[in-house]
């Protein structure tokens, strides 16, 4: 019996067979079937959005209120005035606060990253993680049922986190204006972001591996990869891999070009 027209195109066709009537009824009882995998997405972006618009709302404060200290000042025509009677108790705790942040940890072999930085680097891999593995199911109850969950909610949130490292990764970029940061300093969250995007990179790849492997071995996964679409995902995965760990201090010192070529291509210029 064909199925209806309304069937169509509810899974991946290339991969999934959309005439199949029980898959379609099985996605539409999904509380986020297929066809909404982009609501994953939508989580990391709000909580991003979220992180800028706090130290946006702090920047805009710093400078309302510097503005008007130097207006007081410039009035009282008292340039090394101090209007230490004016500081509320927000701003002494916010300069205590500060000056935690700021610290950075001195042991040896431990990274220089401050601990406010740290903190937030810590968070934006947190968050994503909990929301990643904490919700079930891992795998669908039968792979014709469509791709596992897994790596949709991990796909979904690592695309999302692309255009937050183009961002970070810009001398001039958006990111800087609304929070008032220089990009020497986003920088750190620039690479750190990208390690975490690799990581959830990883756990969408490795369910499409794992899946074929319990449910008809090697030979189910060779047919799995007569399709061009899991090597579209390979050719992805590679360059996110080497984009991700290439920027290693040890990669990026170590020369991979045979001693007399930097010589050979010196003369040519």
């Amino acid at each position: 019996m064909a199925a209806p027209t309304s069937v169509k195109d509810v899974l991946n066709p290339a991969l999934y067979n959309n005439d199949d009537v029980e898959v379609y009824f099985y996605q539409q009882r999904k509380q986020w079937p297929w066809t909404r995998g982009g609501v994953h997405a939508l989580s990391w972006v709000f909580f991003a959005c979220g992180l800028v618009l706090i130290f946006g709302l702090l920047n805009l404060r710093d400078i309302l209120l510097d503005r008007r200290r130097l207006g007081y000042t410039l009035a009282n025509n008292n340039k090394n005035r101090v209007l230490s009677s004016e500081r509320s108790l927000f701003d002494r705790m916010s300069l205590h606060f500060r000056a935690f942040c700021y610290l950075r940890s001195s042991v040896t072999g431990l990274a220089t990253t401050s601990f406010g930085l740290g903190a937030l680097i810590l968070a934006g891999f947190i968050y994503p993680l909990l929301y990643v593995f904490s919700q079930h199911p891992y795998y669908e109850r039968e792979p014709r049922f469509g791709p596992p969950p897994l790596t949709g909610r991990s796909g979904m949130i690592a695309l999302a986190m692309t255009p937050f490292i183009i961002l970070l990764g810009m001398k001039a970029n958006l990111i800087s204006m609304v929070t008032g940061m220089g990009h020497e300093k986003l920088n750190v969250l620039h690479r750190w972001l990208g390690f975490v995007c690799g990581f959830f990179s990883l756990v969408h790849s490795v369910p499409y591996i794992v899946e074929p492997l319990k449910n008809g071995g090697w030979a189910k996964l060779a047919e799995n990869f007569n399709h061009v679409t899991y090597w579209n995902g390979v050719g992805a995965l590679v360059c996110m891999f080497w984009l991700t760990f290439g920027s290693l201090n040890f990669i990026r010192y170590t020369s991979f070009l045979p001693s007399f070529l930097p010589s050979i291509l010196s003369t040519r210029r």
